[in-house]
């Protein structure tokens, strides 16, 4: 959060200092990976919107839809 200025807080959340619930609601799904190797799985990247950072919430998921990994990503 410390990258966006206060003007692209209350864009985005309504507010310059956005709780945790205003965040997570503002957070759109944004890409869908998938994989049909010897071991599939699904990457689902989640973000704010672009113009505002480069960085996704990637999660990925195996085909049990069991979470594998989350990591943040540029």
């Amino acid at each position: 959060m410390s990258e966006l200025e206060d003007e692209d807080k209350i864009s985005i959340f309504g507010k310059s200092n956005p709780d945790k619930f205003s965040i997570l609601n503002s957070i759109k799904l944004m890409r869908v990976d998938l994989y049909f190797d010897e071991d599939p799985c699904c990457n689902y990247d989640y973000g704010l919107p672009e113009q505002y950072t480069q960085y996704v919430l990637s999660v990925e998921v195996d085909r049990n839809d069991e979470v594998v990994e989350i990591s943040m990503e540029s």
